[in-house]
């Protein structure tokens, strides 16, 4: 019977094994490489351009940088954009926003103001 493992001071029974051997060592080299470097093969199917408010329903482009928290009634949040984060309030119950540290002034009243008018159907 052939021996289909590698163990330690032998070698593969037969050349074929050997380099599909090789050929895991080298991969299994490979992964750990990019692991170490934070790097994911599959992040363009997984990265979203769009702010953490955005809803999967809703794919407009975020027109600037995150500024507000939405919290909801059990203080749960998400960051967003003024647009995305007002889109966001207009669906959630009992939702407020919070301005960011950084967020330019007027933020989390211009999201309010935002959601208002995308609940009475004004706004987009």
């Amino acid at each position: 019977m052939a021996d289909h493992f590698v163990r330690a001071g032998r070698t593969a029974s037969s050349t074929s094994l050997a380099e599909l051997h090789q050929l895991c060592a080298n991969d299994y080299t490979s992964a750990a490489s990019r692991r170490a470097q934070d790097h994911r093969d599959d992040a363009h199917l997984i990265a979203d351009p769009r702010c953490p408010a955005a809803l999967p329903t809703d794919p407009t482009p975020c027109p600037g940088p995150i500024a507000v928290l939405v919290l909801d009634a059990r203080n749960a949040g998400a960051k967003g954009c003024e647009h995305h984060a007002a889109r966001l309030l207009a669906v959630l119950p009992g939702g407020r926003p919070v301005a960011l540290p950084d967020a330019p002034e007027g933020a989390a009243l211009r999201t309010f103001t935002a959601s208002g008018d995308i609940r009475r159907g004004e706004g987009q």
